[in-house]
């Protein structure tokens, strides 16, 4: 009789180590989303969000039931529209200027998962600069012309901020995540430059394996 009991005891252990072991582990996955970016700063208001796109790579390293630590390696375009008159005030033909500056960024996320699945983060993160340029579209007399400026003397070439957000994940691995990335070093990088900032709104969603 009691072999018949600790058969079925024993096999439900097993099968929930097995089940744990599975939550515990590290995992891989990748992600895609929508970027709201646009910069803010001193003196200027004349910088108008872009509507962009990230991508990349996302891990999962558990450190305990409730939290975990999450970094990505992710491609993100961002930037600014920006009003006519910027730069050069005295070149009006121009009827849109858009600074499009693109990094590789590397965000470690702190995860507190506030209840199975649903997740608190926050964490700070790192861009390189890998693109950044003026876009400027003209119409003059009928006639439109489009001309790109390369920035790369203008523009540092590495960009800190912070994360906060949300996140939440399925057992079969699928996620969602939200959050806010604020700036916190000066995106131009010459003399006399006033201090702005990238700031980026995401929507993401993933798969992790």
């Amino acid at each position: 009789m009691i072999k018949k009991l600790l058969l079925p005891i024993l096999l439900a252990l097993l099968v929930s180590k097995k089940i744990n072991a599975q939550q515990d582990r590290a995992q891989l996955g990748i992600k895609v989303g929508y970027n709201l970016s646009y910069i803010a700063g001193e003196e200027i208001d004349d910088f108008i969000p872009r509507n962009t796109i990230h991508l990349g790579l996302v891990g999962e390293i558990p450190i305990t039931r409730y939290f975990a630590i999450q970094p990505e390696l992710l491609y993100s375009f961002q930037g600014s529209y920006v009003q006519p008159g910027f730069a050069d005030s005295s070149d009006l033909r121009f009827t849109e200027w858009l600074l499009k500056l693109d990094y590789v960024t590397l965000p470690i996320m702190a995860k507190y998962y506030l209840t199975p699945g649903f997740s608190a983060e926050i964490g700070p993160q790192i861009g390189v600069l890998t693109s950044s340029r003026l876009l400027k579209k003209s119409s003059v007399n009928g006639v439109s012309e489009t001309t790109e400026d390369d920035l790369k003397d203008l523009i540092a070439p590495v960009s800190y901020g912070v994360n906060i957000g949300l996140g939440y994940q399925f057992e079969d691995g699928l996620f969602f995540q939200s959050r806010f990335n604020i700036g916190i070093s000066d995106i131009f990088d010459f003399e006399d430059a006033l201090s702005q900032r990238n700031h980026v709104f995401q929507v993401s969603a993933g798969y992790k394996f």
